[in-house]
């Protein structure tokens, strides 16, 4: 464990993997009565899915038929390659064609949750095309000579595992980019979840205003896009939304002391007690200070940090639990009770 000066975020280094059912139910479970009836028999289903399961064992598909979209009685045919699907979806976003895209994506779920974000991902790049096509994690979609991160396939299976949950609703994320994070997100609406995507970007480049034609395209008004400073934006949405709560937090926006800490307090503002917070690039140290900051002054307690090094992007990020809840003029507030 690597820490970056006083006070900062903790880093664990490791090589960061998915969880299939396989090793996760390895442990004895009580039996459980297998049936025909459209349930999930086992109530951790979706958790085995969306954690990577591929519905392929027999204990998940005798026990998750629901989930593993196993209801109808009929015979099956044989799921066909994620490269052939994900060359469609590629398709149905450049064209803008929701119909396609919904079938699409109803057949990637099929899958399995790891293999339909994987794929999504992977459809992603190749939609953006050019310098995004393969890169998986930085991408020259300004030019050559400024090349710009996004997130990398590790980080996002580790986002899907702390953001897929019936109790987060609506995810609020600064820095939506080329659309990669809010895809990973939204997926889940085909993983058996329940989830919005509020995004706030300058919208400054093409390939920005590119993803938001693609997502409109796959998820329609579960996608919400704002583009400006969030400075300026994000309090005026809001202001317009004041019943709105943020479930889940990303903050990965512009990447300064001043913007990343004003974009969290915010956020704050609109969070519960227990909403999840995940703030990217924690290596800089300006994030830091933002980060370090909100855990000193009550607003939020620390869970975990994770890093991944896959392809050619190096990612680094933090999660914690809302633990006191602003008042919506200011940032008194108080503790959670009790508290996550």
């Amino acid at each position: 464990m690597l820490a970056w000066g006083a006070g900062t975020a903790a880093i664990f280094f490791f090589a960061f993997g998915l969880l299939s059912c396989t090793t996760v139910c390895s442990a004895p479970v009580p039996a459980l009565a297998y049936t025909t009836a459209c349930v999930d028999v086992d109530p951790g289903c979706q958790t085995y899915i969306s954690l990577g399961d591929e519905c392929e064992d027999t204990y998940t598909i005798e026990n998750c038929r629901m989930s593993c979209h196993l209801c109808d009685s009929g015979v099956h045919p044989a799921p066909r390659d994620a490269d052939i699907i994900s060359e469609e979806l590629v398709t149905a976003m450049r064209e803008e064609d929701t119909t396609a895209a919904t079938t699409l994506l109803k057949e990637a779920a099929a899958l399995g949750g790891a293999t339909a974000a994987r794929l999504l991902y992977n459809a992603l790049d190749s939609a953006h095309g050019g310098e995004f096509e393969g890169r998986q994690g930085r991408h020259a979609g300004l030019g050559p000579q400024d090349v710009e991160g996004y997130s990398s396939v590790a980080e996002q299976a580790s986002l899907r595992e702390k953001f897929h949950s019936p109790e987060i609703k609506t995810i609020c994320e600064t820095g939506f980019n080329a659309g990669h994070s809010a895809a990973n997100y939204l997926i889940g609406n085909y993983l058996g979840f329940n989830v919005t995507y509020i995004g706030f970007d300058l919208g400054r480049t093409d390939y920005s205003r590119r993803a938001q034609t693609f997502l409109t395209t796959l998820f329609g008004t579960k996608f919400v896009i704002n583009y400006g400073d969030s400075k300026d934006t994000l309090p005026a949405y809001l202001a317009s939304h004041p019943n709105m709560t943020c479930d889940g937090i990303m903050v990965d926006g512009e990447h300064n002391y001043e913007t990343s800490r004003i974009d969290l307090q915010h956020f704050l503002k609109h969070a519960r007690c227990g909403s999840k917070v995940a703030i990217d690039d924690i290596e800089m140290s300006d994030l830091q200070q933002a980060w370090t900051e909100a855990q000193s002054e009550g607003w939020i307690k620390e869970e975990n940090c994770e890093s991944s090094y896959d392809h050619d992007a190096t990612r680094n990020w933090c999660f914690a639990t809302v633990i006191k809840i602003p008042n919506k003029r200011g940032l008194n507030g108080k503790v959670c009770d009790p508290s996550p």
